[in-house]
């Protein structure tokens, strides 16, 4: 009975030497996969047509026509309003400091065009931004009037200024996200890996307690095999004698 629990045993610390390896290996390889993830190259993407032709060749549903209606609505009603704003402060702007009188058709078609490479939520940003601008360009130019030693700024400068400075803040913030997603991916692998190896440690403190346990109960099995078992009546012959 002895032997077969000791055998039992045995088999149950092989499977346990044997999981705690197996996790070694696998842990060790899920890490070193984490880490080449955010360390490697930038794989080259595969452009494919047949992804073209189905965005060519996609019909919206009614729900999306009726979305994408009220979002170009909600631009025009807001384009109208905020480049009225815009037009009519550098307008005055330009006559306050004796200026090329502006060109209003062609100032609003400069801006209409100028938003096509943005989306929706960034056209509406740029237009209310740039409306607030106008403001402080009129008051400058007035300042100018009555008499403060400031320099006269071209209507067109403060246009491409404008422009330049929101594109700059604009993938200065996308760069910051890049790096944040980056560090967070980063901290990710970093963490997977220090899970990893924890597992990895409880698993071999698990096997070493099972070892030391199978070594204390092979020793006292031994101990009860090498004890001497007497006799009564072997003991009784003796004393007859």
């Amino acid at each position: 009975m002895n032997k077969m629990f000791i055998t039992f045993t045995r088999w149950i610390g092989l499977s346990v030497a044997s999981v705690a390896l197996l996790v070694v290996i696998g842990g060790g390889l899920m890490a070193l996969q984490q880490y080449s993830g955010v360390q490697g190259d930038v794989d080259a993407p595969e452009v494919e047509f047949n992804d073209f032709k189905t965005f060519k060749n996609h019909v919206p549903d009614v729900k999306e026509t009726a979305d994408l209606k009220k979002i170009q609505d909600e631009f025009f009603n807001d384009f109208d309003e905020k480049s009225a704003i815009i037009i009519n402060n550098v307008t005055a702007y330009s006559k306050s400091v004796k200026q090329v009188d502006v060109n209003v058709p062609e100032l609003e078609k400069y801006l209409f065009n100028l938003l096509n490479k943005y989306d929706y939520d960034l056209k509406s940003s740029y237009l209310e931004q740039l409306s607030d601008e106008s403001e402080n360009l009129l008051s400058y130019g007035q300042e100018i009037q009555n008499g403060a030693s400031y320099k006269s700024i071209e209507w067109t400068d403060f246009l491409n200024w404008f422009s330049r400075d929101f594109d700059a803040k604009l993938n200065a913030e996308l760069d910051r996200r890049e790096a944040q997603k980056s560090e967070l991916v980063s901290i990710e692998a970093s963490l997977f890996t220090v899970f990893v190896f924890l597992g990895i440690g409880f698993v071999v403190l698990m096997f070493l307690i099972i070892t030391v346990l199978l070594l204390k109960i092979e020793s006292n099995t031994r101990s009860e095999d090498n004890e001497v078992t007497v006799d009564p009546e072997d003991t009784d012959t003796t004393k007859a004698s």
